[in-house]
């Protein structure tokens, strides 16, 4: 779809959803277990030599709970211990047994935390001209859930052609009892489930097929045509398989698409794209009073990131330093082109608030807003009891007053060669150990950062780092220096610093108009020492006095005035090659003269 902002409303709107499970198909549901005769883990009976053992398995998973079952899931599954010769319909009253008695002994309710004495274990059996049938379990009655709801029943994966009276069961058959929504009257007089035919030709994924193939079309005509059929086979679909809403917002997602297809786009819209910047323009929208952007960029025309601009334009221009904001989340790699896409939405608001809460609910008023990268403005509620969190399309429709419109580009250039390094710490305090600069993060000349790691290099990467000294451990200036390779190309360097280790004031003496500081003795890679001393607790108006030896440990500082406070710290200095090198300071002291 050439519009690719819609793929922003799907996944915003399937994030707020939880998928309960996949489409059930009756007749496949526990295939594998049946056909190995594997039982429920924890159930499993030891069989008899006068007796057999069966499996039975009571569920709804096409009539929810929330729309009026009795219950909705797994009622039970228990095995149980029976006389050769039973038939399902003994079984399952021997099954019901079972499930109460555990249930009991548990202490706890089936269902969906219901209380205990709100589900009952029982079945209901009906006879007619085809034999027994179970017309209710656990209180799920035929015709609860429509005018072709009932129970209908399997044996290792099969369904059973006569009634439960009349099918006699062997040692570790599986009888599935399911309730059905679509249970209906062949010509020959015999009831089956319309959920196996109508699964043997459409599942939900034959929907989300049909969904997914709108995103490539452009003509609106075919879309809407399209549209039309997903949401025939949707309704085909939509009383044998409850998925929570899931298919049901991405139809909804693509009917506000074509609302807003139906409105002018911004029109105008240019992107000059240089050495990273991007200057954007267009024409004002009729009724925009401010305007909205997200982006998405492509490394070999696959999505590698999206976001939004987070801010309000009031202006129909904007000039986008893409470096700056996403200069090193994109972690670039050489050797890809890059392009990008540039989404604007001109809206009929002051601020993002009102648009924020449309698509987030009214506690999110998108501080997050990635939503490609961060979910934290998903609220994953999973009970289907709560649509704050649903984004509210028709808010969203008189907010919009344009058809979201946007812009491509290339990005040429990018990740080819490198303009500068960053390093953890320009600085470290001399140890005798050697200090190597950690480098977090090397940029291409227009200031994307190169991806440090890369899987298709094999743990390898895309630049190597050496530095000026073989060992830089002496105090002194060093540069860590990183070199392309692997596609990259060209060399930059960042310069750290090694600094004389620290002293300590060991004492601080009042004089008559001065004081007198003493301070521990620093001999390696130190040539002398500064003090620093003020009227003020800040120093913001100091004065210095520099010791040049390191064998000398105290000073008297005279000529002061009588009877005031005075802080007082000291650090060394190291020269090398005419530069000094200074420690950090020692902590502060005062003291008050005579």
């Amino acid at each position: 779809m050439k519009n690719k902002w819609i793929k922003k409303y799907i996944a915003l709107a399937l994030s707020a959803v939880m998928i309960a499970g996949s489409v059930s198909v009756i007749s496949e549901v526990r295939a594998n277990a049946q056909e190995n005769g594997e039982g429920t883990e924890g159930n499993a009976t030891e069989n008899t030599d006068t007796g057999i053992s069966v499996q039975v398995i009571v569920e709804n998973l096409t009539y929810p709970q929330w729309d009026g079952a009795a219950w909705d899931g797994e009622l039970f599954d228990v095995n149980v211990d029976v006389a050769e010769g039973t038939t399902v319909k003994e079984a399952l009253a021997a099954a019901c047994d079972e499930a109460e008695v555990e249930a009991e002994e548990a202490g706890i309710a089936e269902g969906d935390g219901e209380e205990s004495n709100e589900v009952n274990y029982s079945a209901t059996i009906a006879d007619s001209a085809y034999g027994a049938y179970v017309s209710a379990i656990g209180g799920l009655a035929a015709g609860d859930g429509g005018q072709s709801a009932g129970w209908i029943y399997s044996v290792n994966g099969t369904e059973a052609e006569v009634g439960i009276d009349d099918y006699t069961l062997q040692d570790e058959d599986v009888v599935i009892f399911d309730y059905t929504c679509a249970y209906t009257q062949d010509a020959d007089g015999s009831w089956v489930s319309d959920v196996s035919k109508i699964n043997k030709d459409l599942s939900a994924d034959d929907v989300q097929d049909a969904l997914d193939a709108l995103d490539e079309v452009e003509d609106l005509d075919e879309i809407k045509a399209g549209l039309a059929n997903v949401k025939a086979l949707y309704e085909t679909l939509a009383p044998i398989y409850d998925d929570d809403g899931f298919l049901a917002d991405e139809i909804e997602t693509f009917e506000f698409y074509l609302k807003l297809k139906e409105k002018p786009e911004i029109a105008n819209l240019t992107a000059t794209y240089t050495d990273g910047v991007v200057e954007l323009s267009w024409d004002q929208a009729e009724g925009a009073s401010g305007y909205f952007i997200d982006y998405e960029i492509y490394e070999d025309d696959e999505l590698w990131m999206d976001g939004e601009i987070n801010e309000l334009i009031e202006d129909t221009s904007y000039t986008w330093d893409m470096p700056a904001v996403i200069g090193e989340e994109i972690g670039v790699r050489p050797g890809h082109v890059y392009s990008a896409d540039l989404t604007v939405y001109a809206m009929n608001t002051d601020d993002l608030e009102s648009y924020y809460e449309a698509l987030y609910g009214d506690e999110d008023e998108g501080d997050d807003s990635d939503y490609g990268e961060d979910d934290s403005d998903y609220d994953d509620d999973t009970d289907g009891g709560d649509d704050s969190d649903e984004i509210d399309y028709e808010l969203l429709s008189q907010i919009l007053v344009a058809c979201p419109t946007t812009v491509s580009y290339e990005m040429p250039g990018v990740g080819e060669q490198i303009g500068k390094v960053r390093i953890k710490t320009t600085s470290c305090t001399y140890t005798g150990a050697v200090k190597k600069a950690t480098v977090m993060m090397v940029y291409d000349t227009y200031g994307f950062g190169i991806c440090d790691w890369d899987e298709d290099l094999n743990g390898g990467s895309y630049y190597t780092v050496s530095y000026s000294a073989a060992s830089p451990k002496a105090v002194g200036t060093y540069k860590a220096i990183v070199t392309g390779q692997n596609g990259l190309s060209g060399s930059a360097y960042a310069s750290y610093k090694i600094l004389p280790v620290k002293t300590a004031i060991s004492s601080l003496a009042k004089g008559t108009k001065s004081f007198t500081v003493k301070w521990t003795k620093k001999s390696t890679q130190v040539t002398g020492y500064q003090i620093q001393y003020s009227l003020y607790k800040d120093f913001r108006s100091y004065k210095l006095a520099t010791v040049t030896s390191y064998k000398t440990t105290s000073r008297t500082i005279k000529s002061l005035k009588s009877k005031k406070y005075y802080y007082v710290r000291v650090r060394t200095y190291k020269k090398v090659n005419g530069k000094a090198y200074y420690s950090g300071w020692s902590a502060t002291k005062y003291v008050k003269t005579k």
